[in-house]
């Protein structure tokens, strides 16, 4: 399935894409981008802007409720 006509898609493939995010480990970072390299996104980065230690308890809850 095709989400995008070829043109369409080969102009979005063609700009440099890098999105900004914050998260706690820059390894999520590594992991994510290796991962659209290994599979063709190598157009897409993702960037750490910013990262911190903080103290959270997930205790008793699921990773789509925090």
């Amino acid at each position: 399935m095709k989400l995008f006509p070829d043109p369409v898609r080969k102009a979005l493939e063609a700009k440099e894409i890098t999105i900004d995010v914050m998260l706690l480990y820059k390894l999520a970072i590594e992991m994510a981008n290796y991962t659209f390299r290994n599979n063709g996104l190598g157009n897409i980065a993702l960037h750490l802007v910013h990262s911190q230690e903080i103290e959270f308890d997930e205790t008793g809850q699921s990773q789509f409720d925090v």
